[in-house]
């Protein structure tokens, strides 16, 4: 066991399990989009160019726009968001710090 409980642990491969899957199903761009992103902790000023060169510039928008982007967010079949919104939840209620890394499987 990982973390303080039984359901740090469930929560820890929950959220293992649904990365992954995403992962698989991933586009090579947006593969190559993620990489550049976690390159950019303790990057160089090359790392930050090929964010640049994977990632599209955001553009304005709306405030219905927004709106429906952020329902599409918050109400859409994403494994990864209901797994950091119980280790959100399971913290407050438990004061737990469940880590959601990729140690050991």
């Amino acid at each position: 066991m990982e973390n303080p409980c039984l359901e740090c642990d469930v929560i820890l491969r929950e959220y293992r399990i649904a990365y992954l899957d995403f992962w698989e199903r991933a586009s090579q761009e947006t593969r190559d989009a993620c990489k550049a992103l976690g390159e950019l902790i303790g990057g160089s000023e090359a790392d930050m160019q090929s964010v640049e060169d994977h990632l599209p510039r955001f553009r304005p928008m709306s405030g219905e726009q927004l709106n429906t982007a952020t329902l599409r967010y918050f109400g859409g079949d994403d494994r990864i968001r209901d797994a950091i919104l119980k280790k959100w939840l399971h913290q407050k209620a438990t004061g737990h710090i469940v880590h959601l890394s990729f140690g050991k499987f």
